[in-house]
C-alpha cells in the first residue's frame, strides 16, 4: 500500500513539474517586442503576424496547428520542412554570389555590341521557295523557265507533275546556295537525295538589333551565373574540410 502510494506521489510530483516546465516554456515564446492579441491554450497571436487574416481566423488556424500537432503530423513533415530549408539557404547563397559576379563584371557597351554584330546572321531569315525535280533535264528546264518569268514558283506551276514546290525558311547563317542574298535570287541547281533543287529567295526578314540583343544577352546571363556559382564554389571549398568516404 505505501508503495502504490509512494508511486502515486511520484507522478503527481512529476505531472506538477511537466506543467511548472510547460508554462515556463509558454511564458518564453512571448515576444516582447510584439503585441499579443490572444492565446490559445497559452500559445501567443502576435498582432504583427496576421497579416490580411482577421484574429477569428488566425485563432481558428492555431486551433487546428495544435490539433496538428497532436497527431504529430509535424514529424510526418519534418523532413520536408529541413529540405525546403536547406534549399532556401542554398539559393540564398548562389543568388548572393551571383549578383556580386554580375555587379563586378558587368558587359561594355562595345561588348553589347559585338554580340549584334557576331549574331546578327543567326536571327536574320530567308524565306525559301524551294522546287524539286526527279531528273536533271527537268530541272535544267525549269531554271530557264524561273528565269524567264522571274519566279519558280509560276515557273513550278507549269511543271506541276514532274516538280514538287514547297516553302520553307532558314537563318542566314545557313545559307549555303546563295553567294548574294537579294529578295528574287534563284540558286544554281543543287543536287540532293535522287532529287535536283532549285532555291529562291522569297523574303529576307531582320530581326531589330535589340531582340537579337535580348535573346543573346539571356544565353550569355545564364552561361555568366553558372560561371559565378562555379568560382564561388571554388573560393568556399578551400575553406572546407571534404572527406569522401565512398563513391
Amino acid at each position: 500500500m505505501f508503495k502504490n502510494l509512494a508511486i502515486s506521489f511520484l507522478f503527481l510530483l512529476l505531472l506538477v513539474s511537466c506543467q511548472q516546465n510547460t508554462a515556463e516554456n509558454n511564458e518564453k515564446k512571448i515576444d516582447p517586442n510584439k503585441t499579443v492579441m490572444a492565446k490559445v491554450d497559452d500559445a501567443p497571436i502576435y498582432k504583427e503576424d496576421l497579416g490580411d487574416s482577421t484574429l477569428a481566423s488566425a485563432i481558428k488556424d492555431e486551433i487546428f496547428y495544435q490539433e496538428g500537432l497532436k497527431l504529430e503530423l509535424d514529424k510526418k513533415y519534418e523532413k520536408n520542412f529541413r529540405d525546403f530549408k536547406r534549399s532556401l539557404i542554398i539559393n540564398q547563397v548562389k543568388s548572393k554570389a551571383v549578383i556580386e559576379y554580375l555587379k563586378k563584371n558587368q558587359l561594355s557597351e562595345q561588348e553589347l555590341k559585338e554580340i549584334v554584330l557576331t549574331k546578327k546572321d543567326e536571327y536574320t531569315y530567308l524565306k525559301l521557295e524551294r522546287a524539286a525535280a526527279e531528273s536533271k533535264e527537268v530541272a535544267d528546264k525549269l531554271l530557264a523557265r524561273a528565269i524567264e518569268l522571274k519566279s519558280l514558283k509560276d515557273a513550278a506551276a507549269e511543271f506541276r507533275d514532274k516538280v514538287q514546290f514547297t516553302e520553307n525558311a532558314i537563318s542566314k547563317s545557313k545559307n549555303q546556295h546563295f553567294e548574294e542574298l537579294k529578295k528574287g535570287n534563284l540558286s544554281e541547281i543543287v543536287e540532293e537525295i535522287r532529287k535536283f533543287v532549285i532555291y529562291q529567295i522569297d523574303d529576307i526578314q531582320e530581326t531589330p538589333d535589340e531582340d537579337v540583343l535580348m535573346r543573346e544577352k539571356s544565353k550569355i546571363d545564364a552561361e555568366r551565373k553558372q560561371k559565378a556559382i562555379a568560382e564561388h564554389f571554388e573560393a568556399l571549398k578551400k575553406e572546407h574540410k571534404i572527406e569522401v568516404i565512398r563513391e
